[in-house]
């Protein structure tokens, strides 16, 4: 009876310090997980941010032009409505922020996607918190887009499917694309 004591006291003993080890390993992996999310959620948020910048310059664009957004995302960034360049872009893709407004080009140098070319205030009889003038160019957050409403709000994250499908869904106004040609829809 003493020998199985014994056994059973050792088994016990190499349990819990086994125990100990992954607590440990868990403990340490998911510190770096949080770290990741916490990182990505930043960067999520900084997105939004610049799209929000990029809306307040249109409306700003469109107050000085009797109401009408322009017909590009160049005529925002050469006519001083935005501080920089960078808010064009967005930190979880590679997209480099142009050098100069002269070398300023959305294909290149912008992670957004502008809708809002010609339209007024008004936004052709919908909504204008419901009518998309820019959204994030599919694949910048696999899984999600960030749209800007006419309105300049940026909501939270917009999750699968495609932009229109997303629109359709939700009852937005989602309108033609403003460059023709542009391969990101």
């Amino acid at each position: 009876m003493k020998r199985m004591r014994h056994f059973w006291g050792f088994g016990l003993v190499v349990f819990l310090v086994l125990m100990c080890v992954v607590a440990y390993v868990v403990s340490q992996h998911s510190t770096d997980l949080r770290w990741c999310s916490q990182c990505r959620s930043k960067r999520i948020v900084s997105c939004r941010s610049n799209l929000k910048q990029i809306g307040l310059a249109l409306r700003m664009y469109a107050a000085d032009n009797t109401g009408h957004f322009p017909s590009a995302l160049e005529a925002v960034a050469g006519a001083g409505y935005l501080a920089s360049l960078k808010a064009f872009t967005c930190h979880d893709t590679v997209t480099t922020p142009a050098g100069s407004v002269e070398e300023f080009d959305p294909e290149r140098h912008c992670d957004f996607v502008y809708r809002g070319r010609n339209m007024t205030g008004t936004c052709g009889g919908h909504p204008a918190k419901k009518t998309i003038i820019a959204h994030s160019k599919p694949g910048n957050h696999p899984g999600h887009f960030h749209v800007l409403f006419a309105d300049g709000s940026v909501p939270g994250c917009c999750r699968s499917g495609s932009i229109q499908e997303i629109a359709k869904r939700n009852g937005w106004y989602l309108p033609a694309r403003a460059v023709a040609g542009d391969h990101h829809e």
